[in-house]
C-alpha cells in the first residue's frame, strides 16, 4: 500500500499499526514482510556512466511499516543509550545535534589548542568512501566464513 494512503487514514489505522510494532517488539520478532524491499538500482555518483553496473548502489525502498517499526526501536534505543550515559564523549556519527560540522569543530580545536601549547600536530586522514568497491567479495567472504570457523 503506498505510504501517502496510509498516512491519510493514519487516525483510522494508528490502533492497529501500533499493535503490530508492539506485538513485534514484545515477541522480539520481525515479519518477514517487514523485510521484504523492492531494490531499484541509484547511480552512485552524477555523471559516472550509466552503461558500468559498478557505478551503482541498491536502493531498498521498504514497507511503511518496517520503517515505523524501526524508528521506533531506534528511539527506544537512543533513550537507553542517552539515559545510561553510553555514548562516547567525542562519538558525532549517528547521534542528534552531531554532524560532520560538530566532528571537524573539535579536530579543528585539539589542533588549535595544541599549537598554541607549541605542540608538534600530525593530522592523518582516511578516505574510506568507497572501500568496498576495491574488496574481492569472494575473499572476504572466504575469510569470514574461515574465522567463524575457528570459533
Amino acid at each position: 500500500m503506498p505510504t501517502y494512503l496510509l498516512k491519510s487514514c493514519s487516525n483510522e489505522l494508528l490502533p492497529a499499526m501500533t499493535n503490530i510494532v508492539n506485538c513485534s517488539l514484545s515477541e522480539s520478532l520481525v515479519p518477514s514482510s517487514f523485510k521484504q524491499a523492492i531494490v531499484r538500482p541509484l547511480l552512485k555518483k552524477p555523471g559516472l556512466d550509466r552503461e558500468v553496473f559498478k557505478n551503482y548502489r541498491p536502493l531498498s525502498n521498504l514497507p511503511f511499516l518496517s520503517k515505523v517499526l524501526e524508528k521506533v526501536v531506534s528511539s527506544r534505543l537512543e533513550h537507553h543509550i542517552e539515559s545510561n550515559y553510553l555514548h562516547e564523549n567525542l562519538q558525532s556519527a549517528y547521534r542528534t545535534r552531531h554532524s560532520t560540522e560538530t566532528a571537524l569543530l573539535r579536530v579543528h580545536h585539539d589542533i588549535v589548542s595544541a599549537l598554541d601549547k607549541n605542540s608538534c600536530v600530525v593530522l592523518l586522514m582516511l578516505d574510506l568512501s568507497a572501500a568496498f568497491d576495491v574488496i574481492d567479495h569472494k575473499i572476504l567472504l572466504e575469510r569470514l566464513n574461515y574465522s567463524s570457523s575457528l570459533r
